[in-house]
């Protein structure tokens, strides 16, 4: 569940490249897919198991490495302008002088 919700985050935020993103979109739900099958007895926890979870591997690697090497990009979510009309650096959303 947690490759799923991060790899959702990151791409509605835009931060990373989609593709990047939607491994962790993918990955998830395949890994959890799989666990569950390992649970009731599908198959054992063995190359089967390690050949869903292939996706998320990619994807955290690929996030490690990216945002270490570039960092996020920038996004609109996070961006302050939108709230004041100009970059103050404020935390606040503008409220008109009386």
């Amino acid at each position: 569940m947690n490759g799923l919700l991060l790899g959702y985050l990151f791409y509605r935020s835009g931060l990373v490249p989609r593709w990047m993103a939607m491994f962790g979109l993918v990955g998830g739900p395949l890994i959890f897919a799989s666990a569950i099958a390992v649970l009731f007895g599908a198959y054992e926890q063995d190359g089967a198991h390690f050949f869903f979870s292939i996706p998320e591997i990619v994807f955290e690697a690929s996030i490690t490495i990216y945002t270490i090497v570039k960092g996020f990009k920038p996004s609109p979510i996070l961006d302050d302008a939108r709230y004041t009309g100009a970059d103050t650096g404020a935390l606040s959303p503008a409220v008109a002088a009386p």
